[in-house]
């Protein structure tokens, strides 16, 4: 029972020194370089002087990272994520199984975290239910979502979700995996997760 004992309190003095603490507001920076990477590599069309008026939303949303039970086999909601996802997409392992506790801490996130001023600056923004009440009213127009990205331990990469609707009833979301070279932030891996 006094090694059970020891080997809990060890554990506990590991993960409390582990560096599991996010803070967003450290991160705005490098959100704003990640959302200009992806619209800049995808050359997604929201510039402030845009002929069609697309837009991107004013708010990033939390992705939820789960960990489902092994018996569950439904797929995760809009704005979430499975953990295994993460640091599977496509096969490569690009986070490592290290960062695990790391990402499952960033679902301390704030539920939604507006744009910075910089990203409002450079691109076309509204937000969602002023687009919806735009499409609601016939006035229709490509919109982007991003999600809030999170992190690795070591702040090298990132993962981050955007959801595309077209003028129509199309739509896609893409998952984005990011690394930081040089202090830039370079698309490494992309993969869908729907499509309608």
């Amino acid at each position: 029972m006094r090694k059970i004992l020891a080997l809990f309190i060890l554990l506990l003095t590991f993960i409390s020194c582990s560096r599991t603490e996010f803070d967003i507001e450290e991160r705005k920076e490098d959100i704003n370089s990640i959302i200009t990477t992806i619209v800049e590599t995808d050359s997604i069309n929201i510039a402030k002087n845009n002929p069609e008026n697309n837009k991107v939303t004013q708010f990033l949303k939390k992705i939820k990272i789960i960990t489902p039970k092994p018996e569950e086999i439904t797929p995760p909601k809009r704005y979430e994520t499975t953990l295994s996802w993460i640091l599977n997409v496509n096969r490569i392992n690009l986070f490592s199984k290290n960062d695990s506790l790391y990402l499952l801490s960033q679902n301390i996130n704030p539920d939604s975290l507006e744009i910075d001023k910089m990203v409002k600056a450079k691109y076309n923004y509204a937000e969602l239910f002023k687009i919806l009440k735009d499409r609601n009213n016939e006035h229709y127009y490509q919109y982007y979502e991003f999600s809030i990205p999170v992190f690795s331990e070591d702040n090298k990469t990132a993962y981050i979700e955007l959801y595309y609707q077209s003028k129509g009833y199309f739509g896609q979301g893409m998952a984005y995996i990011l690394k930081k070279e040089n202090n830039k932030w370079k698309v490494v891996e992309k993969e869908g997760t729907w499509i309608n």
